[in-house]
């Protein structure tokens, strides 16, 4: 029903309510997140692209890692599935290997991703893995407090300070440009 039509005791459906679970058991989308942050807005982008791709969800299984984006599932299209902190790639393996035919996406924070996930990241790449791997990058550990991520600039001040891992000697790889320069086939 177009709003111009609407009584004045009724509100025009949002746009992403059919394509959120909340908006499908509930009736309307809910926004669980702290003022200010983008995870909403990330959360809405997910249902529009599945709206204006006219996806099918159920070809689409999102897994989720942990973080302030862990609440996130209600607002998404389709299943979701949580899984431990930086297994989310891991996950996504093991659907595809058991289905080929769907198309796993990963929501996954900085902290997740790129810290506990490091090396999952690392041989989801070398296995050239066909899933989509969402980073959402805030620079720190947020869910637990604000503490420094593997992606937080240095001389940021946070509640612990970051670590140059540039500096120590076991950890002093340029590991994302070692990914990139990995030959497949």
């Amino acid at each position: 029903m177009s709003a111009a039509f609407l009584g004045p005791s009724e509100k025009p459906e949002h746009p992403i309510t059919p394509y959120t679970i909340t908006g499908r058991t509930i009736g309307r989308p809910i926004n669980l997140f702290c003022r200010g942050c983008g995870y909403g807005a990330i959360a809405q982008a997910f249902g529009r692209v599945f709206r204006d791709n006219n996806l099918d969800p159920e070809n689409y299984p999102l897994i989720v890692g942990v973080g302030c984006y862990s609440i996130m599932p209600p607002l998404l299209p389709g299943q979701c599935l949580m899984t431990l902190h930086g297994r989310t790639l891991p996950v996504a393996t093991g659907i595809k290997a058991a289905n080929p035919d769907l198309k796993p996406i990963c929501i996954a924070g900085d902290g997740d991703l790129l810290s506990i996930g490091t090396n999952h990241f690392v041989h989801t790449c070398r296995r050239n893995v066909d899933t989509i791997a969402v980073l959402l990058h805030n620079k720190v550990f947020g869910m637990t407090g604000g503490q420094a991520a593997p992606t937080t600039p240095t001389g940021i001040l946070l509640l612990q300070p970051p670590m140059d891992i540039g500096k120590l000697q076991s950890m002093g790889l340029r590991l994302p440009k070692l990914v990139v320069q990995h030959k497949i086939g």
